[in-house]
């Protein structure tokens, strides 16, 4: 594993944030191949681990691809943007973040307890730090969304910029850290919230909430980042499509199945 540099960030994370800089800047043009791992290794001063990290994250990321007896050959100048992938994509995410304005209600330095680390996915005794989010349309004063989000600690550089950054932090994470997203995992219920929450999402006395729980998870299941998101009820719907095994082919596109409002976060 990478070791954290003087600023935070793994050491891997500042290999590949340098060798994509150097592909968009035309240093390393398509079709080239990038240094040799012996190269890197001298040019950046880390072992052959970190340099083969920093190498898979560029090919997670499309940038290059690996080919035998040549080494990472340049396929891309820029990222590929993975998140398109239909119902069980992030795509919603992102369009709904466009559409929202966020302020950051709260920040908070925690040492994880037995419960909370349960709950998160991490060990007990690690730093993690919570934001409260709160978000609204663009055209609008009115909250829509109630958020906890939770980071470790290694990534409080990410909060400097949290404030006027409008970017998902799990896109952040990726572009400022060098890390890859490989799943998402999601929860949703029906929860009455707290007095407090209820004020922050002007709510009538039991009026619910949908609580969406996601845990984001890099290379080997590793937790990156927990959201804890409430809904309000009266304005928000989650839909989804179930196929049955054997049901055919989808109905005739003259005879389409009316679309409802898709699920976002």
């Amino acid at each position: 594993m990478s070791h954290a540099t003087p600023g935070g960030l793994p050491k891997h994370a500042l290999i590949t944030r340098a060798l994509e800089a150097e592909i968009r800047a035309g240093r390393h043009p398509l079709g080239s191949t990038l240094p040799s791992e012996p190269e890197l290794m001298h040019q950046f001063g880390v072992s052959r681990h970190t340099v083969r990290a920093a190498l898979r994250t560029l090919q997670d990321r499309g940038l290059v691809q690996p080919h035998q007896g040549r080494g990472s050959v340049v396929r891309a100048t820029t990222a590929e943007r993975r998140y398109t992938q239909g119902f069980a994509s992030a795509e919603d995410l992102l369009q709904y973040v466009a559409s929202t304005r966020a302020v950051q209600t709260e920040r908070q330095a925690l040492v994880v307890d037995a419960a909370l680390a349960a709950w998160l996915g991490c060990r007990p005794g690690e730093h993690w730090w919570r934001l409260g989010v709160l978000r609204c349309p663009l055209d609008s004063d009115e909250p829509s969304t109630l958020a906890d989000v939770y980071l470790p600690s290694a990534y409080g550089t990410l909060l400097a910029d949290a404030p006027s950054d409008q970017r998902p932090i799990f896109r952040a994470i990726e572009e400022e850290l060098g890390e890859v997203i490989a799943e998402i995992r999601q929860e949703i219920t029906a929860v009455l919230p707290t007095p407090a929450e209820a004020a922050a999402l002007a709510l009538g006395p039991g009026e619910p909430v949908l609580a969406i729980v996601r845990r984001y998870l890099g290379r080997d299941a590793r937790v990156l980042e927990v959201t804890r998101t409430l809904h309000r009820a009266r304005d928000f719907t989650y839909t989804m499509k179930l196929r049955l095994a054997g049901a055919g082919t989808p109905p005739h596109p003259n005879h389409p199945i009316p679309p409802g409002p898709e699920e976002t976060a």
